[in-house]
């Protein structure tokens, strides 16, 4: 693709063709109008001035390479071969006549300009297929490592064309701003729900006195939220679902708030001997849907957040496309009184079960799948008293 020489086309017919006798030439005009309307137009008839030749063929070329930039690189090759022969025979019937080395050269010259702007779309769009998410222009050119072309007029204009076409081809979307833009996830997982094992609960035990595995059954790729106020227990709650099912699955607990210290401390509350501990400790204070597990158990103590609230639902969300066959256990802040933790309903959507935590007192605020027929879990409320900051008791 660097260049054609003499050797790469079939000469014989440019010089058979110059002003052939048979037929009189049609202008550019001409050809267009008939093309447009589906007649075949011989590159041998038409007459063109050299301007206008060659801002046509760098169009051409462009198409032809993209026709044969789908297929195989034998196609390709014939692609581009077929098309040098084609602008050496019009370039011919230019007026005045182009000599067959400037033909070339000018041919040449037009391919180096054309693969440079079909490279560069080539490039963004596999980086766009290959991005989620909102994203802006300059996200791309500094990923590429094109910052150093940005200053371009001629490169930002052809950028702009380039997430144009992505646009008009439905790959894209435009954002909100300038230059922002989200690709178009067509994909969809399949449902297979004809061949769906109903009785595949998820054998997740719970702390007495709560045993909210009799009230709520939990399946593979559920979300559980605890919206907790402070100091209501929600790192106790959740230590001892470790300490229950760490024997069965295997467990991961992702921390924003404690070092291995302080995580020791409250594990030693427990009077277990620190070897039976088995469970994965990680600290950890954002993009959780990195680091989840999609098989295991996977508890958040807990989601930070400072503004934004609304934001909570998409992050749960890219937890939720993680995990297959695993579940999230998710903590978040709440204020004392109110039910939603932050975020609001925002956290509500994707929920199975909702526990709301205040001190003394677990509500369940979601239940969404029941696991007795006519036992109905929801607002079930539970008074407890936590002692030596691990042990649960009723009140």
């Amino acid at each position: 693709m660097a260049g054609f020489k003499e050797q790469d086309t079939d000469t014989s017919s440019v010089n058979q063709s110059a002003k052939p006798e048979d037929k009189k030439l049609v202008t550019m005009k001409e050809a267009g109008r008939n093309m447009k309307h589906g007649l075949y137009c011989d590159p041998n008839k038409v007459k063109i001035d050299g301007r206008s030749f060659f801002g046509k063929m760098r169009k051409s070329i462009k198409t032809r390479f993209l026709e044969g930039f789908k297929g195989t690189p034998s196609a390709l090759a014939q692609t581009l071969a077929e098309g040098a022969a084609t602008h050496l025979i019009m370039a011919k019937n230019c007026y005045p006549e182009f000599s067959f080395k400037t033909a070339l050269d000018k041919i040449n010259s037009a391919w180096k300009k054309e693969i440079s702007e079909i490279n560069l779309a080539a490039e963004v769009r596999e980086w766009v297929l290959s991005s989620s998410g909102i994203f802006l222009s300059s996200d791309v050119v500094k990923e590429l490592g094109l910052s150093s072309m940005s200053s371009e007029r001629k490169f930002n204009q052809n950028l702009s064309n380039i997430f144009g076409r992505l646009v008009d081809e439905g790959i894209l979307e435009r954002g909100t701003r300038r230059g922002q833009f989200r690709r178009i996830e067509k994909e969809s997982e399949v449902i297979d729900f004809a061949s769906a094992d109903t009785s595949r609960v998820f054998d997740l035990k719970w702390p007495a006195p709560f045993h909210l595995e009799r009230l709520v059954n939990i399946y593979p790729k559920n979300i559980i939220m605890v919206a907790g106020a402070s100091n209501a227990g929600k790192t106790a709650l959740l230590l001892n679902v470790v300490r229950e099912n760490m024997a069965r699955h295997k467990v991961l607990y992702f921390s924003s708030e404690m070092g291995a210290e302080e995580l020791r401390l409250r594990l030693e509350k427990f009077q277990d001997p620190m070897s039976s501990w088995r469970f994965d400790a990680r600290e950890r204070a954002s993009n959780f849907a990195d680091a989840v597990d999609p098989t295991s158990i996977n508890i958040i103590d807990y989601f930070e957040l400072t503004d934004n609230f609304y934001q909570v639902g998409g992050e749960i969300k890219k937890i939720f496309d993680r995990l297959t066959t695993g579940v999230a256990i998710i903590a978040i802040q709440k204020k004392e009184g109110q039910d939603l933790g932050r975020g609001g309903a925002f956290t509500l959507e994707k929920a199975r079960l909702y526990l709301s935590m205040n001190p003394g007192e677990l509500k369940v605020l979601k239940g969404k799948n029941w696991a007795k027929p006519g036992c109905n879990p929801n607002n079930r409320r539970f008074e407890f008293k936590l002692i030596d900051g691990c042990k649960f008791i009723t009140a």
